[in-house]
């Protein structure tokens, strides 16, 4: 009987880590849904009341937009470092929690709903390089972020692809 217990208890709060996770992931795809249409040329801006990111598209008034708003290549850094920090801690945090509950269904699912997401994300991101060609800091940040993600996709499959040990007990019945 508390064996049951005990793996009720478990699975709940199995589910309530993975919904969690889950709960995450919606808000880091807020955050992050300017880098899935990111174009080179336009740059990012925040907006002061709801503190999501978007991008101002290049044109006359690009600059005295950004210049109003104070808004600069040194803040667009600081975004990057700020929100890829987050989400690189949120992502570390999923590579623990696979490593001891990988082969649960919707620890796959999630995994792969980040995996696709990272894709979506990538080439906006690395747009911001043709956006400031002469800023080596975001050149390296950007480099810098790319690598992590790809790292983290990597690492998911390499967890995914190991059988998990099972260890098995045998009592000394005659």
């Amino acid at each position: 009987m508390m064996d049951t217990l005990r793996t009720t208890i478990d699975n709940s709060t199995f589910e309530d880590k993975v919904t969690d996770f889950e709960k995450v992931l919606i808000k880091f795809k807020i955050e992050l849904k300017l880098f899935e249409t990111l174009q080179s040329g336009h740059k990012i801006m925040k907006d002061s009341t709801t503190n999501i990111l978007y991008s101002e598209p290049p044109g006359n008034f690009q600059w005295i937009k950004r210049w109003w708003y104070g808004e600069d290549k040194e803040r667009t850094f600081k975004y990057l470092d700020v929100i890829f920090t987050d989400f690189m801690k949120y992502l570390d945090s999923i590579l623990k929690y696979m490593r001891e509950n990988n082969y649960y269904p919707r620890v796959i699912r999630l995994n792969a709903q980040i995996c696709d997401y990272i894709n979506l994300i990538i080439p906006g991101l690395c747009s911001l390089k043709y956006t400031y060609p002469e800023y080596k800091e975001i050149h390296c940040k950007v480099a810098s972020i790319v690598v992590t993600l790809i790292d983290f996709k990597k690492e998911t499959f390499k967890n995914s692809s190991k059988p998990k040990k099972i260890v098995r007990t045998y009592s000394n019945e005659i």
